[in-house]
C-alpha cells in the first residue's frame, strides 16, 4: 500500500500520454513552413508567458519585459502572445515597447504543429507553461521555466528544464549560461516513447480479462 492508500499492484508506470501525441505528429512538424513564413534565420529564443504570477502584477510585468528585451540583445526572440498576456501588456502600457524592438517578433497564438516546429528548432525556450517543459525535454531544447515550482519535476532532474523562479533580473544571465554551454546532451525520461496509451490499453484489457 502506498501513501495514497492504493495497493502497489494497482499502480502502473506507463509513460506520458502527451508525448504520445508529440511522437505521432513528428512527421507533421517537419513539414511546417512557420520558420520560412516568419523569415527566421539562425538561432532564436522562443517564449510564452501567461500565468498570473508573471503577468498580472504591473511591476512584475515591467521587470519581465525588461528581461525579454535584454534577452533579445543576445538573440532574436519569438513571442506568441497569449490573449490574456496581450491584454495585460496593453493595460500596463508595455505592449508598444515590445512591438517596437526589432529583435522581438510578437505573433498571435499559433497551432500545435507550427508551435512544435518552432520549439523543436529553438536555441532556448523561456516559459511558464507546463506542457512546454515536457516537450522541450523530449526535443532536447534547453528550457528556462520562470516559476517558483513545477508540476513536471522530472524535466528538471532528467530533462533540459531549469526552474529559475521569478527573479526576472536573473533571466538574461541564465540565457547566457545556456548559450555558452551550447550542449545538446539530454536524457528523455523512461517510457517517453509514444507508447503510453498502448500500455494503458493493455493494462485495462488484462484487468477485465482476468476479472471474468
Amino acid at each position: 500500500m502506498n501513501k495514497e492508500g492504493i495497493a502497489s499492484a494497482g499502480i502502473h508506470f506507463v509513460g506520458n500520454t502527451m508525448i504520445d501525441s508529440l511522437v505521432q505528429c513528428q512527421g507533421h512538424f517537419a513539414k511546417s513552413t512557420i520558420r520560412n513564413d516568419l523569415v527566421l534565420v539562425g538561432d532564436y529564443a522562443l517564449m510564452t508567458f501567461h500565468r498570473p504570477s508573471n503577468v498580472d502584477d504591473g511591476a512584475s510585468l515591467q521587470q519581465l519585459v525588461t528581461a525579454i528585451i535584454a534577452v533579445a540583445e543576445r538573440l532574436p526572440c519569438i513571442f506568441p502572445v497569449h490573449p490574456r498576456t496581450k491584454n495585460k501588456l496593453e493595460n500596463a502600457g508595455l505592449l508598444e515597447s515590445l512591438q517596437n524592438y526589432d529583435k522581438i517578433l510578437l505573433i498571435d497564438p499559433i497551432g500545435y504543429i507550427d508551435f512544435m516546429h518552432l520549439q523543436q528548432h529553438a536555441a532556448i525556450v523561456l516559459t511558464d507553461s507546463g506542457g512546454i517543459q515536457e516537450e522541450s525535454t523530449f526535443f532536447g531544447v534547453p528550457c528556462l521555466t520562470v516559476r517558483e515550482n513545477t508540476e513536471r519535476p522530472i524535466t528538471t532532474t532528467q530533462g533540459t528544464n531549469k526552474l529559475i523562479g521569478i527573479d526576472y533580473e536573473r533571466i538574461p544571465q541564465e540565457v547566457d549560461l545556456v548559450l555558452a554551454a551550447n550542449s545538446k546532451e539530454h536524457t528523455v525520461p523512461d517510457l517517453w516513447d509514444g507508447e503510453a496509451a498502448n500500455r494503458i490499453s493493455a493494462i485495462i484489457d488484462d484487468y477485465f480479462n482476468n476479472s471474468l
